[in-house]
């Protein structure tokens, strides 16, 4: 063997050393599957869309909210009264009226347990004044144009049912009342009464 042959083998060993090396490092490596991506953070304008659609649902729900609490106030507040008195004879002469008004006892000075209702005759300037009082057993019909009150008591009614309660609603510091009533009455010298009706919320 030359001198060259020598050269070329001791090269060729240590080429195969270096290859041997490289295999031994590289043999014991693990492949790893490539992290998937992380979601993209929101953009600007997706972070502002979102954004709206809260202040929108809010915004609707807000005024939902509001108007049912304010149709739950009005009808709490809403005073319905319905009814009639009819007269016939002296004093009264002959009239009927329906029911049209009610203001709660507890608003006058002073304060009594009851109501004084307003009716409307065929004609809307004829107005009766009925009052009533749960607490004393009275009524008190006011005739139109008539300054001075007829009293009812029950010894004169064959049917003198007063029913008056007092409610959870104040408004302007005066309680509200449910109540109904029916009343036949005599009245002196020749007249003959009789009122029904019913009302709520009466303030």
């Amino acid at each position: 063997m030359t001198g060259r042959d020598a050269d070329r083998l001791d090269a060729l060993e240590r080429r195969v050393e270096r290859l041997e090396r490289e295999l031994a490092r590289h043999g014991g490596a693990m492949v790893h599957r490539e992290a998937e991506p992380e979601p993209a953070p929101l953009g600007p304008r997706r972070l502002h869309d979102r954004r709206r659609v809260i202040v929108g649902v809010s915004i609707v729900a807000a005024l939902a909210l509001a108007g049912g609490l304010a149709w739950v106030l009005v009808q709490a507040l809403t005073t319905t009264v319905e009814g009639y008195i009819h007269g016939d004879g002296e004093p009264l002469g002959a009239f009927q009226a329906r029911l049209a008004g009610c203001d709660a006892g507890t608003g006058f000075v002073p304060q009594f347990l009851g109501a004084d209702l307003e009716a409307v005759g065929a004609e809307e300037d004829a107005r009766y004044r009925l009052q009533l009082h749960a607490d004393k057993r009275l009524a008190f019909l006011t005739l139109p144009g008539q300054s001075e009150a007829i009293t009812l008591t029950p010894e004169q009614c064959s049917n003198f049912q007063i029913d008056i309660r007092l409610t959870n609603v104040t408004v302007n510091d005066v309680r509200a009342i449910d109540g109904r009533f029916f009343l036949e009455c005599a009245v002196p010298p020749a007249g003959r009464l009789q009122a029904e009706g019913r009302f709520e919320t009466c303030y």
